[in-house]
């Protein structure tokens, strides 16, 4: 657990449980007062932040919400990919890296 704000380090933990995050979280001060939380999608964190702190805006960290992106479009790629034929791959050779470029790499607006 960390203060974005003051860039400090609130808190470790090696349990993930929703017991221990609950606990975690009561034992900040002025924990009632917390107004955003940022997380990862690790379910007991989400409900410990909606039980406790039920006004609370929850964020998802953008670290995971661009893994989870990826993997979708990988998957969804790789799906593509089995529908076409071999002369259709070979032209495809290179997709994955094509997709995983930035944008204003490769595209310029006329």
């Amino acid at each position: 657990m960390t203060d974005i704000e003051k860039r400090t380090l609130l808190d470790m933990r090696k349990d993930r449980s929703l017991d221990a995050t609950q606990k975690a979280i009561m034992r900040l001060r002025g924990w009632q007062h917390i107004e955003i939380v940022t997380m990862d999608m690790w379910r007991p964190y989400k409900t410990a932040v909606k039980q406790l702190i039920p006004n609370a805006v929850i964020v998802i960290d953008r670290f995971h919400v661009a893994k989870m992106a990826g993997e979708a479009m990988e998957k969804a790629r790789k799906a593509t990919r089995i529908e076409l034929t071999d002369k259709e791959r070979k032209k495809l050779k290179n997709d994955r890296k094509i997709l995983l470029k930035r944008r204003d790499k490769y595209y310029r607006p006329q």
